[in-house]
């Protein structure tokens, strides 16, 4: 299994946030290693920094969607002449940090997908 203390010190890079900021959203880091490890083609490649950065990857998306669900959804408001609009453009910019790193470890993870084969 990858080292869930090597992905909360990536996790800690990429999203910005402290450890203890982070330490609430154990359940999802967990989730996060253990839906990337059943993707491994092999066990041997669970540490490798790829992978590590996948899992905080990952995790980072769900912290995302989480933090964006908590609040109040109003992403533009204006009365007279004060505006106010929130960016919402962060979660794109995770989605793409994602594939990217889904795509460097596209050699090592399998794609469960679904697809029609020849019979």
């Amino acid at each position: 299994m990858t080292d869930y203390n090597s992905v909360i010190n990536q996790l800690v890079i990429i999203s910005q946030m402290t450890e203890d900021e982070i330490e609430k959203y154990e359940n999802c880091i967990n989730s996060s290693i253990e839906y990337v490890f059943s993707t491994l083609v092999s066990e041997e490649c669970c540490n490798d920094s790829r992978v590590i950065n996948l899992c905080a990857v990952n995790a980072f998306m769900k912290i995302a969607l989480i933090k964006e669900a908590d609040s109040d959804g109003i992403s533009s408001f204006s009365a007279g002449d004060v505006s106010f609009s929130r960016d919402t453009s962060s979660l794109d910019r995770i989605k793409l940090l994602y594939e990217l790193a889904r795509d460097e470890c596209k050699d090592m993870v399998v794609d469960n997908g679904f697809s029609f084969k020849v019979v």
